[in-house]
C-alpha cells in the first residue's frame, strides 16, 4: 500500500559487457607491471579495434583523469570499475583522448565515454591495450566469464557480485 516504506532492493550482480569490439586478455598479460601485478585491483585487459570506448555497464561517471586516459565508473551495486585506456597514455597529456562524457554522469550500458584517436596514437606506438579493474573488488565476487576471446559490445565479460 505505502511503497515508501518498503526497503529498497540494492542490485548485488552486475555484469560488464566489452567496452567495444576486441579481445580479452588476462590482466596478468597486460604490459603495465601495475595492472599485472593486480596492485589497483582484479580485473581484465581488452585491446579494442574501434574508436570508442563504451560504458560496460550502467552507472555514474565517477572520475575522468585530467589527462583523459581513464574513466571511473560506479555501478549499480557500489563496484568501482577503473578504465584505464592504453599503457602509458597519461604521459600524452591528454591528447588523443576525447571523453564524452563528465563526472556525475549517469550512463547506461553502451554508452559512448571516450573517443580515441587510433591512428594518431598507433603512429606515436602507443600500446591501447586498456585494463578494466574493480578497484573495490573486496566486497564483491569477480568472474571472468570471457578470457583470451573475441568479443563485441553485446558481450558479457565480467560478473561482478556484491557479497
Amino acid at each position: 500500500m505505502f511503497d515508501f516504506f518498503k526497503k529498497k532492493e540494492t542490485v548485488k550482480e552486475v555484469l560488464l559487457y566489452a567496452i567495444g569490439n576486441g579481445t580479452t586478455i588476462p590482466i596478468e598479460n597486460v604490459s603495465d607491471k601495475v595492472f599485472a601485478a593486480g596492485l589497483l585491483g582484479d580485473g581484465i585487459g581488452f585491446v579494442f579495434g574501434g574508436d570508442m570506448i563504451y560504458a560496460p555497464c550502467d552507472g555514474t561517471v565517477m572520475i575522468v583523469a585530467e589527462t583523459n586516459h581513464a574513466i571511473g565508473l560506479k555501478a549499480e551495486n557500489g563496484a568501482e570499475i577503473l578504465i584505464h585506456v592504453g599503457i602509458d597514455t597519461v604521459n600524452l597529456n591528454g591528447k588523443g583522448l576525447y571523453p564524452q562524457v563528465s563526472c556525475k554522469d549517469k550512463v547506461k550500458k553502451g554508452h559512448p565515454l571516450l573517443r580515441v584517436e587510433r591512428q594518431m596514437l598507433e603512429e606515436k606506438g602507443v600500446d591501447l591495450t586498456t585494463p578494466i579493474i574493480i578497484t573495490n573488488g573486496q566486497g564483491y565476487i569477480l568472474t571472468k566469464e570471457k578470457e583470451n576471446d573475441t568479443v563485441n559490445e553485446n558481450d558479457c565479460i565480467m560478473k561482478i557480485i556484491k557479497r
